[in-house]
Order: structure tokens, then sequence, then C-alpha cells
């Protein structure tokens, strides 16, 4: 017997975006805290914490970094969990 439907399956989920997600992100309550106050500090329309995690990090990111400003102990791979 064959299948009276021969179309091909549809694919399940979300569209593939291009961008890779970052999952269960954490955060401690001051940064959140620290987030939330910088989203205040915007205009409207006002981002969500996942848009002002994507402009705060894009624009620390831009900046030059002085390695003076950087503690050791926060360069130290070992500490990243």
């Amino acid at each position: 017997m064959t299948k009276s439907i021969t179309d091909t399956q549809k694919k399940r989920g979300r569209p593939a975006t291009g961008v890779t997600p970052i999952s269960n992100l954490r955060l401690a309550p001051e940064l959140r805290a620290k987030i939330d106050a910088w989203i205040a500090e915007q205009p409207e329309p006002q981002p969500s914490r996942s848009e002002a995690i994507r402009r705060l990090l894009g624009q620390a990111l831009e900046k030059p970094v002085d390695p003076g400003s950087i503690a050791a102990e926060d360069l130290n791979a070992s500490n990243d969990e």
C-alpha cells in the first residue's frame, strides 16, 4: 500500500536566525539592578533586558581596553565557570 500523502514534512520549531543563543545566563541581583537602572535611563521605547545586554556588550566591545584597568584575577581564565 502506498502513502496517500507525498508532501515533505514541515520542519518544526523556530526558524534559524544565524545567531547563537546564550541560554541560562545568570546575573547577580546587583548586576541585574544596574542593567535595569540603565534601561530606565533610556528614552522611550525602552529596550528589553535582552536588548539592553546586547547594546551594553556592543558598547563595551567597541572601546579599547586599558590593560592596567583590569585586575589580574579578572584575567584569570580559571575564574570563568
